[in-house]
């Protein structure tokens, strides 16, 4: 009789700890891509669209996960909700040639549609705004953002975070 009832507590109280360890590890930053099949302009040149639409939200997520946080104060959270993508450049047609190209000029700037809360360690929301920010100085930065992938579009967000998120 009692051996049951020890277990049964040590498994509650597992549990619990579990729970409550989890919690403090919660991740501050959370990002929900608003159907994306609908953004304006996440194309590949020349691969399969919807593996490429996906590299860009994996690839993007992960920088705001990185990013992100060196802007919150301890105990904070931010969450994301992204309506539209448009990245620097445009695609045009090869004619003959079979491939694509993404023609990236200044009159094809990048532009993210975004909605943040921004939360503090009690749960009061401290800011919340919804923004279309487009980066139209975007190919005036250094020459070594052009060279990475989604660099403009990289450079834009850390832009964002600065003008929205700096205490």
């Amino acid at each position: 009789m009692i051996k049951p009832l020890v277990t049964g507590l040590v498994l509650c109280s597992t549990l619990i700890f579990n729970q409550a360890q989890a919690s403090e590890n919660d991740d501050p930053v959370s990002i929900d891509w608003i159907k994306p099949e609908k953004f304006r302009d996440v194309d590949s040149a020349n691969s399969n669209k919807k593996r490429y639409r996906a590299r860009v939200i994996k690839d993007l997520e992960s920088y705001m996960q990185q990013q992100l946080p060196k802007f919150l104060n301890t105990g904070e959270s931010i969450t994301l909700k992204i309506y539209d993508l448009d990245l620097a450049g445009d695609i045009r047609p090869m004619m003959g040639a079979g491939n694509d190209i993404r023609v990236v000029k200044s009159i094809y700037p990048p532009m993210i549609d975004i909605q943040y809360s921004l939360v503090d360690q009690q749960g009061k929301v401290i800011k919340e705004q919804r923004k279309r920010f487009r980066d139209i100085a975007f190919n005036m930065g250094s020459p070594m953002t052009a060279s990475k992938f989604l660099g403009y579009e990289k450079a834009m967000l850390k832009k964002w975070m600065r003008n929205e998120l700096a205490h």
